[in-house]
């Protein structure tokens, strides 16, 4: 996204928005309607209005209640703080937040229509059988799923979300109009952390805590690995610019050690929080352009 951001004159190609349209369509019908309407929000034209108001209505005769309501949460919050001078990074994280908690919202009014529903719950129960697992070793799989599906529904409404900012972006400089203020780095403050710390606490302490405060609270945690990710990426990307020589051991490390690299994201994503090692990696290279 960063990428996208930095290049300020160049147009993309129209195969670039065409792939990224696929994996719109790939994530989920809501995040491609989220895009469009908040295209069309942002166009300032007469028709946009109407028009994102049309492209609503095919979203929910194609989806449900649920997806129309995270494509018009996401892209309506989106356009309207684009316009308001917030910068992309900004306006796309504040999108996210608000469509994973409307998807959260979603699984708790509707559930019905919703992974909760019988008929999803009957074809994953088949998946598994098919997969040779036991009628025992699939009701636990199945309670492991139903315990954390609101961190999985949040993390695929905030994920579909950044991607349909990306192609905000791309359709904006394909038909030349203004740019949007260049994105910043990705930086999460302390009550991210704060959180994670409480949630934390509640799964850790010996006080009895209500079953769905537990629950709700390892959910939290679920989610908030995807942004300390995000952050952790950008951190390693840092240091790998100012440190080149990390960059084989880096590879080898996450290549043969996956899930460890992924917890290594995680943790420099939380400690930069309080070591920001990004502004310590740039006063190093600094320091070394002096000398």
């Amino acid at each position: 996204m960063t990428a996208v951001a930095s290049a300020a004159g160049a147009r993309p190609g129209f195969a670039g928005i065409l792939l990224l349209g696929m994996l719109l369509l790939l994530m989920g019908i809501p995040f491609t309607g989220m895009a469009i309407m908040a295209t069309l929000l942002l166009s300032g034209r007469g028709g946009g209005i109407p028009m994102a108001v049309v492209v609503l209505a095919g979203v929910y005769f194609f989806t449900d209640f649920i997806g129309a309501a995270i494509a018009a949460t996401g892209s309506g919050i989106m356009a309207t703080t684009l316009r308001y001078g917030k910068d992309l990074a900004g306006s796309v994280g504040l999108a996210s937040a608000a469509a994973a908690l409307t998807s959260i919202a979603g699984l708790l009014v509707l559930p019905g229509v919703s992974l909760l529903s019988s008929e999803s719950i009957e074809t994953l129960m088949q998946v598994y059988a098919a997969a040779g697992l036991s009628p025992e070793e699939t009701g636990r799989v199945l309670d492991v799923f139903l315990f954390i599906v609101p961190s999985l529904l949040a993390i695929w409404a905030a994920g579909g979300t950044v991607a349909a900012g990306v192609a905000v972006r791309l359709m904006s400089l394909r038909r030349g109009e203004p740019q949007f203020p260049r994105i910043g780095e990705i930086r999460l403050g302390l009550i991210p952390a704060w959180i994670m710390i409480l949630c934390l606490s509640i799964n850790l302490t010996k006080i009895e805590f209500p079953p769905l405060v537990r629950q709700g609270a390892v959910n939290a945690l679920v989610f908030l690995a995807l942004p300390y990710t995000l952050v952790g990426l950008s951190v390693a990307r840092a240091a790998l610019r100012a440190i080149p020589g990390m960059l084989l051991p880096v590879a080898l490390f996450s290549i043969l050690l996956p899930p460890a690299a992924i917890g290594v994201l995680i943790l420099l994503g939380i400690t930069d929080t309080l070591f920001d090692f990004r502004l310590r990696l740039a006063k190093h290279t600094e320091r070394n352009k002096t000398t």
